[in-house]
C-alpha cells in the first residue's frame, strides 16, 4: 500500500461515517436526530485536511510504500 492509498482509504472511512449517519438519522426519533445531525456536522468536512494533503503530495511521496 502506498502513502496516498492509505490517505484515500482514510478519506473513504470518514465519508462512510458521514453517509451512514444520514440514514440512521432518518430512522431516529426526534430527540435522537439532534445527535445524528451533530455527528454529521463534525464529519462533513473532516476529510478536508486529508484531501488537501493528498493533493499536495509529489508523485514520489504519494507512491512511497508504507
Amino acid at each position: 500500500m502506498t502513502y496516498s492509498e492509505k490517505i484515500e482509504e482514510m478519506i473513504r472511512q470518514v465519508d462512510k461515517l458521514y453517509q451512514d449517519a444520514e440514514w440512521l438519522r432518518d430512522l431516529a426519533t426526534g430527540e435522537e436526530k439532534k445527535y445524528w445531525n451533530e455527528h454529521r456536522r463534525i464529519f462533513y468536512s473532516a476529510d478536508s485536511p486529508l484531501r488537501e494533503l493528498n493533493n499536495s503530495l509529489s508523485t514520489e511521496r504519494a507512491n512511497t510504500t508504507i
